[in-house]
């Protein structure tokens, strides 16, 4: 039976989930088989061709019904929870689960559909008034939100905190020069679709970024036209060399390669780590177990010094990346303490508007850590009153 989505809010209008959910029944019948068979690109472990693009919707299906909506932040979300989309997604389709490339692609799959619902969902917020009238917004939940859930969500969005978050954000976005013409596909996805069947070569990277930038034989902007140019010059100027192999799926045929003209369009758009622009973002490095590269003065003076210098050379790299780490997963948790008081700022709101007169005496965060270091705690410390 095929199964129905959260995709749309408001409406009667039908959502890809229920369209691609029958799909993938009628392409098991037709075939004759239990399990879809998904082709992943080796390079960046995202799932291709028509089957990766039904594997991603269900993906995206599966998380909208197994995780809380009130989820904002990947941080958020359970383990179980990713085992469980996992589960489901092996019940239709056969994937490399054992791939590490592919899982974090996975993964990260799982990020950009989360954050597409919670955008998704305050869009709807915004459509039926909720800037201007909260309250008002309240009464017309998302399409398959509880009530009370939805009162939560209105209440983050409407924080003065969020607004400043959503109006420094809106700003950068606005500074964009190239804004992306992939939509809801990968550029890799795109790639692969306009592949030629009969040689399986990938069409030019410099040929996808005019397809992806151009609505109606126009440029989307005057920088992607500028850009564009660019490349087009380069390639002219360069010796005519063997396209690449585009036989870079996980399965027969493994090259490995990018496809053609690559290395223009990454050197025109300029140099990201671990992505590439104009095609999209590579494994994480703790995905595939490697290290950061050390600093070209580093690697300069390796092997001009005693074994014993590049021991401690070596060793003050790996304190320095674990440094970076530690900071960066402080910043996580920082933000994730923003969202989590946002969040029980809306519920104390909600509860104070269904119970008027009902407080919580929330503990103090301070002397629970002294408590703690005491080794002492006291379990009533936090009380409900009338």
């Amino acid at each position: 039976m095929a199964e129905t989505s959260n995709d749309t809010g408001g409406g009667s209008k039908r959502g890809r989930g229920a369209y691609y959910g029958a799909n993938i029944e009628k392409e098991l019948a037709i075939k004759k088989v239990t399990h879809l068979k998904v082709e992943f690109d080796k390079e960046t472990g995202k799932a291709i061709q028509k089957y990766g693009k039904w594997f991603n919707n269900s993906m995206a299906r599966y998380l909208r019904s197994t995780v809380p909506p009130t989820t904002l932040a990947w941080e958020q979300v359970k383990p179980a929870d990713i085992e469980v989309i996992r589960k489901r997604l092996s019940e239709k389709f056969i994937y490399p689960e054992d791939n590490p490339v592919i899982n974090d692609a996975m993964v990260r799959q799982m990020q950009k559909h989360l954050t597409d619902w919670c955008h998704t969902m305050k869009k709807h917020w915004v459509d039926v008034g909720g800037e201007v009238d909260n309250e008002r917004a309240k009464s017309k939940p998302f399409v398959s939100i509880t009530s009370s859930d939805w009162a939560v969500l209105c209440d983050f969005w409407a924080s003065d905190s969020h607004q400043r978050i959503s109006k420094k954000n809106k700003e950068a976005r606005a500074k964009m020069t190239i804004p992306g013409g992939h939509g809801s596909k990968s550029i890799v996805a795109h790639v692969y679709d306009h592949m030629d069947p009969s040689t399986g070569q990938l069409r030019s990277m410099i040929d996808t970024f005019e397809h992806l930038h151009k609505k109606k034989d126009k440029w989307i902007s005057d920088a992607a036209a500028t850009k564009h140019n660019e490349m087009t010059e380069r390639r002219a100027s360069q010796s005519t060399a063997p396209a690449s192999s585009a036989a870079s799926c996980v399965g027969d045929n493994v090259d490995g390669h990018f496809p053609p003209d690559m290395d223009i369009v990454t050197d025109v758009l300029g140099p990201r780590s671990r992505y590439k622009k104009g095609f999209g973002g590579l494994p994480r490095l703790k995905a595939i177990g490697a290290k950061r590269a050390a600093s070209s003065s580093t690697s300069q003076m390796s092997g001009q010094l005693p074994p014993e210098v590049d021991t401690i050379l070596q060793q003050n790299q790996d304190i320095m990346l674990e440094n970076q780490n530690l900071k960066k997963h402080a910043t996580k948790l920082e933000s994730r303490q923003r969202r989590q008081d946002l969040l029980l700022s809306a519920l104390l709101k909600q509860v104070g508007q269904l119970a008027p007169g009902f407080t919580v005496d929330l503990p103090d965060q301070d002397s629970d850590e002294d408590d703690d270091a005491d080794g002492g705690g006291n379990d009533e410390a936090a009380s409900t009153h009338l």
